[in-house]
């Protein structure tokens, strides 16, 4: 009987006090890594790079909730994701064209091709509807191709957008997802239709990210990017066709970067020497933290109403404040961090020198 995945959706709740490592800073052969929570555990992609930094093969690598390593399984290509089912079945992308799946020990369990791909193929996405979204960007043409497609009835809708989508998509309360480019976010139905584009006009920093009021939330810079009365961080709210946005005075920060929501309306932005939480209803400032550059590699909503932080050290901030609930050092010895799962008590970050660590509570 074929069931069509539908997402595991992690636990993110942190208490007040800060973690205890349980798996100490150990190294992996490799160029990057990023972890992902299962509902057994943790995996990680491992990629490995030429001389010339491009990714040529990746090993998924499955770890227990106490950062022990229980299994490998390599690919003799790129792959994107994993991503992660509610019954705990793995599902990546190929870069050469195909889906597949692995089952919580590793082991694969299913290949499905995907016809007619771009120069490359990403796995962005598992939807609330059961279906796997795909972006395949095609780099020399500057354009793109997203699709649904659910393993039980095969490819469901695909579209074409004019511009290279950049990232996974986000899914909004009603099933839309809303897809960026450079400048543009594309806003496509529940059943695959093309509903609206927004032309923002300036390069996208902030990746879209879902709010609790179900506004698509996403910043694009605004002047030089130097500390003059020029340099903005532009704040649009989207909600399916309609928009509002406001402004965020100060130097901007040219990568992308992730958005985080407190519990009580606000958003927290990456600048260039630091991050600021602004109020989403009137665009005020509330407070700003960490002045200094290099911060927030990653940043998410904690629902217990905190913020947190990941840069040379991890932060638990609170939302009214900016003040540090509590601040762990761990054994992060860069400032280059790749990603941070965090799962019912446990979390795992990975860093650009092959190095990892597990803590829990």
């Amino acid at each position: 009987v074929c069931t069509s995945p539908l997402p595991y959706r992690p636990d993110s709740s942190l208490p007040d006090v800060s973690p205890t490592l349980r798996a100490g800073r150990s190294t992996v052969a490799a160029s990057s890594f990023r972890f992902v929570p299962t509902p057994t555990g943790l995996v990680a992609a491992v990629d490995e790079n030429d001389d010339d930094s491009a990714v040529i093969t990746t090993t998924l690598l499955g770890f227990d909730r106490t950062g022990e390593l229980l299994w490998r399984q390599p690919f003799d290509e790129p792959i994107t994701g994993p991503l992660v089912a509610e019954d705990g079945t793995l599902w990546v992308g190929l870069r050469s064209g195909s889906l597949v799946s692995l089952d919580a020990t590793g082991s694969v369990t299913g290949e499905h091709r995907i016809e007619e791909p771009h120069s490359a193929l990403w796995l962005s996405a598992m939807g609330s509807a059961g279906q796997l979204v795909v972006t395949m960007p095609d780099f020399p043409t500057g354009v793109g191709i997203v699709l649904g497609f659910d393993p039980c009835a095969g490819e469901a809708w695909r579209l074409g957008l004019a511009g290279v989508p950049i990232g996974a998509p986000t899914e909004d309360a009603a099933g839309r997802l809303y897809f960026a480019t450079d400048q543009h976010v594309y806003v496509v139905g529940p059943e695959g239709g093309f509903e609206v584009s927004h032309g923002l006009g300036a390069f996208i920093n902030g990746h879209p990210t879902l709010l609790r009021s179900g506004q698509i939330a996403v910043t694009t810079v605004v002047g030089s990017g130097i500390d003059d009365a020029t340099s903005a961080t532009r704040v649009t709210l989207l909600n399916g066709a309609t928009s509002r946005s406001f402004d965020v005075p100060g130097r901007w920060h040219p990568g992308r970067s992730p958005l985080a929501e407190s519990g009580d309306g606000g958003l927290l932005i990456r600048r260039w020497t630091d991050v600021v939480l602004v109020d989403v209803a009137s665009g005020a400032e509330r407070w700003r933290a960490f002045a200094h550059p290099n911060i927030m590699f990653d940043a998410r909503s904690e629902p217990g109403g905190g913020v947190l932080v990941l840069s040379q050290s991890l932060s638990l901030l609170d939302a009214e404040t900016g003040d540090p609930r509590w601040t762990f050092d761990g054994p992060i010895g860069t400032s280059c961090v790749d990603g941070l799962a965090i799962d019912r008590g446990v979390l795992a970050a990975s860093q650009c020198d092959g190095s990892y660590f597990v803590a829990g509570w």
